[in-house]
């Protein structure tokens, strides 16, 4: 009897067991079970967590891949009652912080009416506002354009007043959304962000607007990105979001606005600097930033259009009342003339006559440690023309560099440096005379009874140092015959960053639409180092007057595979200046 009373409890267990799983009872891991429950108050926030437990599990399972049918099978099951749920309880933060992370990370369109509803958030609400920053996020990925999105993410820029809390980085979510969605019709309201007074800017919600006008592409954006140029909030800089804009407008838009502003032609530009010695905590300009900033955005566009407005600029003595400043900005202007006659072809009217304006600033003062022929003598080696080495050696001849004392030595060395950056292989002669003459300079130096101290022989090791250096950049030209690949290839093996960039420079001029030449060029375009890459993007340019589809290719490739990378931000825009003028020569 003992026995069948064992068994028989045995077989109560073993029903009560099979009883808990047998049909129409709940099972934890579906998502029904779940939503079943989201229409009860007390239920809905355990019902919400679960789902997102739900969901984080099998997006895990798929490796993240939002296409796997067990993802896709949750989100049929839960996503519209989830929807349902968001939108009708507002103020419920804790069901809300556990939805927004299935409804933002799905990028199903079916979310899109629970993630504008996120924008409807409560200004200060910590927790609000976070879920209101992942459904703007979310939403730049969907790019809903109805009107009434469009409406609603307008809306929600007005909402996030301040600059406290998530609140700037949800204007920037918004606007990017904004770009995303392609409407034209928010331009007007974006230009107006954009120019708003300094003390009412800030950061993050300048760099958006650039980047949400960069994506629509509106021309009549160009005035705003004009004036973004000249933003500086606080210590960060909105001038490369605002020149990414423009280049994405084109060149023929961009260019006049920016030569505009440079000839003091933009009042609301000029009231903006003025703005800066009355705005509390800002940094007042030097002298010169109305042409500098546009000199920075025309080096980079290279337009043939900025050549007379650029050598009108480099040929004006008193463009400035501080002699010294109006002397650096003049040689600024003959650096972005060098830039832009560059990748003209060789018998160009408009690249020869660049070559002659920066040559005439080169030779227009007498020897002085401040002249202009130090602070142009690298835009002048840059064009190629063969004249170059020729005059600046000549000005190394001048008798009062025959002095040998140390700041004149140093001088010359000064000049050297963009000698050995302009010779060619034939110029090579030329460069050894000057060398020649400084070492002996420099020897006579050591001994000179008054250079004896310890101050002394340490300034002329590292003159001796630097000549060497020098030396090195000029030996590339001494050992490969110009338009040598083979010998330049074997130079790139150099780790001497300098030697590297003359490699670069003598491919530019003597090896022009040679396929080879540049996919040589762009195997090393994704350089870590911002001065080769910025000279290895020089050359393919100098190279292609006809454009280059290939280069374009290598180069967005290499922009993709850096994305999100904010280190790599300034390198990106100049490639994409480079992309740029690549295209408008294939055309």
């Amino acid at each position: 009897m003992r026995s069948k009373g064992f068994l028989s409890r045995w077989y109560l267990v073993l029903f009560l067991a099979l009883g808990s799983v047998a049909p129409g009872c709940e099972d934890e891991n579906a998502p029904k079970t779940w939503v079943g429950k989201l229409g009860e108050d007390r239920k809905r926030p355990g019902a919400m967590r679960h789902l997102r437990q739900l969901w984080e599990t099998r997006v895990t399972a798929a490796h993240d891949n939002l296409q796997d049918p067990q993802v896709q099978g949750f989100l049929n099951e839960a996503l519209p009652a989830i929807v349902d749920a968001f939108r009708a309880h507002p103020s419920e933060l804790s069901t809300r912080k556990e939805a927004i992370t299935i409804l933002a990370g799905c990028h199903d369109p079916r979310a899109v009416p629970a993630l504008l509803s996120a924008l409807e958030f409560s200004p200060g609400n910590t927790d609000s506002e976070r879920i209101a920053l992942q459904a703007a996020q979310a939403l730049e990925v969907l790019h809903p354009n109805s009107p009434d999105a469009v409406q609603k993410l307008l809306a929600g820029i007005d909402r996030a007043v301040g600059s406290q809390g998530s609140a700037p980085q949800l204007r920037e979510a918004i606007l990017l959304a904004l770009g995303a969605a392609g409407d034209r019709s928010v331009v007007p309201r974006l230009r107006d962000i954009l120019k708003r007074p300094l003390d009412q800017q800030d950061f993050r919600t300048a760099r958006g607007a650039c980047q949400a006008l960069s994506r629509l592409g509106d021309p009549s954006a160009a005035d705003a990105l004009v004036y973004a140029l000249y933003l500086r909030v606080r210590t960060n800089g909105v001038f490369p979001y605002a020149a990414r804009a423009l280049v994405h407008l084109g060149a023929s838009v961009a260019v006049p606005a920016i030569i505009n502003t440079m000839e003091g032609h933009n009042g609301e530009v000029m009231l903006l600097l003025q703005s800066y010695g009355s705005t509390p905590g800002a940094e007042v300009p030097p002298p010169g930033t109305l042409q500098g900033v546009a000199l920075d955005a025309l080096r980079g566009f290279a337009d043939r259009r900025a050549i007379q407005p650029l050598i009108t600029l480099a040929q004006n003595r008193t463009v400035l009342a501080d002699a010294p400043s109006s002397r650096l900005l003049r040689a600024r202007a003959a650096e972005a003339l060098a830039y832009s006659a560059l990748p003209l072809p060789p018998n160009d009217p408009d690249r020869a006559r660049a070559y002659d304006v920066i040559a005439a600033l080169f030779n227009e003062e007498p020897v002085a440690q401040s002249d202009m022929a130090g602070l142009t003598a690298d835009s002048l080696a840059m064009l190629g023309d063969p004249r170059a080495a020729g005059l600046i050696a000549a000005r190394l001849n001048d008798r009062q560099l025959q002095n040998p004392g140390a700041e004149p030595i140093a001088y010359r060395i000064g000049l050297m440096s963009p000698l050995a950056r302009a010779v060619r292989h034939g110029d090579i002669a030329t460069y050894d005379r000057v060398s020649t003459t400084t070492r002996s300079l420099l020897e006579r130096l050591s001994h000179d009874p008054e250079a004896q101290d310890e101050d002394s022989q340490t300034q002329i090791r590292q003159i001796r140092t630097g000549l060497q250096a020098v030396d090195a950049v000029a030996a590339v030209a001494r050992d490969c015959n110009d338009g040598d690949l083979a010998c330049y290839r074997g130079k790139l093996a150099s780790t001497d960053r300098d030697v590297l960039r003359k490699v670069f420079r003598m491919m530019s001029w003597t090896l022009v639409d040679n396929a080879d030449a540049r996919t040589l060029l762009l195997s090393r375009g994704n350089a870590t180092d911002p001065p080769i890459r910025q000279a290895i993007h020089l050359a393919v340019d100098a190279m292609s007057p006809h454009g280059c589809a290939d280069c374009i290719t290598r180069l967005e490739a290499i922009i993709e595979g850096e994305h999100n990378q904010e280190s790599k931000s300034l390198l990106h825009l100049d490639a994409e200046f480079l992309i740029a003028r690549l295209r408008a020569r294939a055309q």
